[in-house]
């Protein structure tokens, strides 16, 4: 029942010469088992009352000019969701000098809610791939109902979801990735967070780049120092020897998952460039993209474990204009 509760109160004060009129109260109440405490807002005032099943009543005087108030029962009956009350109180009203009248007092109103949920607990990290991650925790409890959950990767929100699991993707690859979650519910009152979980996403083994002699033979490949990774890096400004030469990428799939190679970068057609990737110790290619475009890709499904080998080939060898750079990305 702990909460901030807003009530409209129409009050019969007929029989004190009053007539009926309409107040309104903002009351902070607190809970410790079965009793609550209950302080009007803007007042020093302080009453206690009880809770039995779903309804609180409290009792008490105050002072008002010209005599006192003493309220003799206050009833409220709060709906199923806890969130808002009908009731009614009865009081008896004393003047300074001794005189006393009686009346009742209507009361509806709404509960503030004001309480955060309980801190998500068990927060489960497991790596999927070099590109992603999945979370799982379990639910807290609230006073009235969690909504959903806020996550927070690395320290920084990055999403909000309403179960207690979900993905993080387009990670990059050898990196360490922490999470926590709150809870938050319908008020917005948000946990704390919870417990941190890290991951870190698996380095793609990738050998290479090198530089193939016109005989295709592995064994007399002359290794050229590049970075390269084969998820999420782009490759730029990378020179072609000559035209009877092209560059080789081998990589170990680190999980089974759909990957796309693109080729750009490297100007006109009449510099074009060829993209081939075999698989294994294939000596054909097993996917290829050719021809006169500006731009050459090829997507697959890799299988975790397998090797494979990228190669970037002048389109037509022995041209005199051949392209001196390129863009290879790997996602």
């Amino acid at each position: 029942m702990a909460g901030t509760w807003t009530t409209t109160e129409n009050v019969n004060a007929t029989a004190c010469g009053e007539g009926t009129y309409y107040q309104y109260y903002t009351y902070a109440v607190t809970q410790s088992g079965c009793n609550i405490t209950v302080v009007p807002q803007g007042t020093t005032l302080q009453f206690s009352g009880t809770v039995n099943g779903n309804q609180l009543s409290w009792s008490g005087s105050y002072p008002e000019s010209g005599g006192t108030t003493t309220i003799n029962s206050l009833t409220l009956t709060v709906s199923a969701d806890g969130n808002t009350f009908t009731g009614s109180s009865s009081w008896t009203w004393r003047s300074s000098g001794g005189s006393t009248c009686s009346g009742t007092t209507q009361v509806i109103g709404t509960r503030r809610d004001t309480q955060a949920p309980t801190v998500p607990t068990n927060l489960t990290v497991t790596v999927v791939s070099s590109s992603q991650i999945n979370l799982s925790w379990t639910a807290p409890t609230d006073n009235v109902a969690v909504v959903g959950y806020k996550i927070y990767r690395n320290g920084v929100y990055l999403k909000s979801v309403t179960g207690t699991s979900t993905t993080d993707t387009g990670l990059t690859a050898n990196t360490q990735y922490c999470y926590q979650v709150t809870a938050y519910d319908a008020a917005n009152n948000e946990s704390g967070k919870s417990t941190q979980a890290c991951g870190t996403t698996p380095a793609v083994n990738v050998q290479g780049p090198g530089e193939l002699e016109p005989n295709n033979s592995l064994s007399t490949a002359q290794v050229i120092t590049r970075p390269v990774t084969i998820s999420g890096l782009t490759l730029g400004s990378v020179a072609i020897p000559s035209t009877a030469d092209y560059d080789f990428f081998q990589f170990t799939a680190g999980s089974s998952t759909s990957v796309t190679i693109t080729l750009s970068g490297f100007g006109s057609p009449t510099k074009d460039l060829d993209l081939y990737v075999y698989v294994g110790s294939a000596t054909s290619p097993t996917y290829s993209s050719a021809g006169t475009s500006s731009t050459e890709t090829v997507t697959f499904t890799m299988t975790a474990g397998q090797t494979y080998r990228i190669e970037v080939r002048p389109y037509s060898t022995g041209s005199t204009t051949v392209a001196t750079s390129y863009t290879l990305t790997v996602n």
